[in-house]
């Protein structure tokens, strides 16, 4: 019974997530297994809405109630998909579906080696109960009372969240809900498949551009960050933001970098601005500070489109128009819900904070040890391992010899996060943060694969990349 229950758990998400997609952008300009993961991944950002939704409309969180609504927006997608013929996956790549030929030792072994970490991280993460105590005090214990209560519109509850996103609460009660008890290990198992998903959809991506070679060693480079493995093992939230996050801004990249040279919108661009939004609106739903990683994407592609395409904004409005609506329909229940009055909210108080120390002696002090810290945390520390040094080798080759405007779009995106550290770590309540260690390098992480991502393009071998 234990397996139906997981196949439920993992199988409906997934399909849910293949139906979205697959109305949403074509088929024909994604790697089969980039599709695969990125149906996982969107289907359990989809279903959390799902869930979201149906309380509201007086539907309790059962399985049966859950699984209507999923069946009910799977059909109205499938008959669009029907009269449209533009399924996700189509019979030629699925028959075609076999093991890559004429592997290299170096890339067998990079693949092992990453095969090894994979099975780590779901035993890591499997074998025991959650035992982190913020994850255990905020999210397990708000998802298994959702469970229980079969809402979140509980007073209990509600205290519970108080004003986080609904993500992980969400989809950790599905999986509880799914399997019909209570699992303490299985609770977490979203979080390994969504690090192999990662992994996955990064490789896809660098392989679009890059020999096989070179991909498997950047990839494996990704999968071997002592902090991001750890995190992909407990119940915190700040992995998940990373994947959606990371994989939102590399697919703007691929965007900017289709469109450089070109008059006219292609279907791979259309397909990567799509994704692109499409994942962002989902990063808003993990973590507060979501919205201040959303702010600097949209900031950064509406000020690139403004400066360097507006006669094909112009000429294509409504290609973007699209995306971008895709963008406001999964962020609107979250907005009406909630999320309009925590920014401005959010955005009152920093801004009261910053005024108030500009006038204040402490605040350069305060700048000082952050960055300080930052420095000591990202190059004299063993978590990104030599990551953050060869992101300066690489801005400075890049500088020298490599300056294309997507690279400097997604090097904007990067100093852009970095300097946000820099902003909310100055201020006094995140300063304390700061300074016992339990915050930094969780928002650092937030950057590291779009960080990789960009030494790989850097440092490619493929002179058209």
């Amino acid at each position: 019974m234990l397996i139906i229950n997981l196949l439920v758990a993992l199988l409906v998400p997934f399909t849910l997530g293949t139906c979205a997609l697959s109305s949403v952008i074509s088929r024909n300009g994604l790697r089969l297994m980039e599709k695969f993961f990125l149906a996982m991944l969107a289907g359990i950002a989809l279903q959390v809405i799902l869930m979201f939704i149906l309380p509201f409309i007086k539907i309790p969180l059962t399985l049966a109630y859950i699984l209507a609504g999923d069946l009910l927006v799977c059909l109205v997608m499938a008959i669009f998909l029907f009269f449209n013929k533009s399924f996700f996956f189509n019979r030629n790549e699925l028959s075609q579906l076999t093991m890559p030929q004429g592997l290299t030792w170096i890339e067998i072994s990079l693949m092992a080696l990453m095969s090894l970490k994979f099975i780590y991280v779901f035993f890591e993460a499997l074998i025991k109960p959650v035992i982190d105590i913020d994850a255990i005090s905020m999210y397990s214990v708000g998802a298994k009372a959702i469970f229980i209560k079969h809402t979140f519109l509980d007073s209990f509850i509600l205290q519970t969240i108080h004003d986080k996103p609904f993500f992980a609460y969400l989809s950790q009660a599905w999986l509880l809900i799914s399997l019909q008890s209570f699992n303490d290990c299985l609770i977490k198992l979203f979080y390994p498949i969504i690090f192999i998903c990662l992994l996955g959809v990064f490789y896809s991506q660098a392989r679009r551009f890059w020999p096989r070679q070179f991909s498997l060693l950047f990839t494996f480079l990704l999968s071997s960050f002592p902090f991001m493995v750890f995190h992909a093992t407990t119940a915190y939230v700040d992995f998940s933001q990373t994947a959606y996050y990371a994989i939102s801004t590399i697919y703007l990249f691929l965007f900017i970098k289709e469109i450089d040279q070109k008059t006219q919108l292609t279907i791979a661009a259309h397909d990567f601005f799509t994704l692109s939004l499409v994942f962002l609106a989902f990063s808003l739903w993990i973590k507060r500070g979501g919205i201040f990683l959303a702010a600097i994407n949209l900031v950064s592609i509406i000020m690139y489109l403004f400066i360097f395409k507006r006669k094909l904004l112009a000429s294509q409005l409504r290609s973007f128009i699209l995306p971008a609506g895709y963008f406001i329909l999964l962020t609107l229940p979250w907005i009406i819900y909630s999320q309009a009055s925590i920014f401005w909210g959010t955005l009152g108080v920093a801004t009261q904070e910053v005024a108030t120390q500009a006038s204040n002696t402490a605040a350069g002090s305060n700048f000082q040890v952050v960055f300080s810290t930052l420095l000591n945390k990202l190059f004299l520390y063993s978590d990104w391992h030599l990551l953050w040094g060869m992101f300066i080798l690489a801005t400075l080759f890049c500088l020298w010899k490599k300056t294309t405007r997507p690279i400097l779009f997604l090097l904007t995106i990067i100093i852009l996060n970095i300097f946000a550290l820099f902003f909310d770590f100055s201020l006094g309540h995140a300063f304390a943060y700061l300074l016992d260690g339990t915050l930094l390098d969780r928002l650092v992480m937030v950057s590291t694969p779009i960080v990789l991502f960009y030494c790989a393009e850097v440092f490619s071998p493929n002179p058209n990349s």
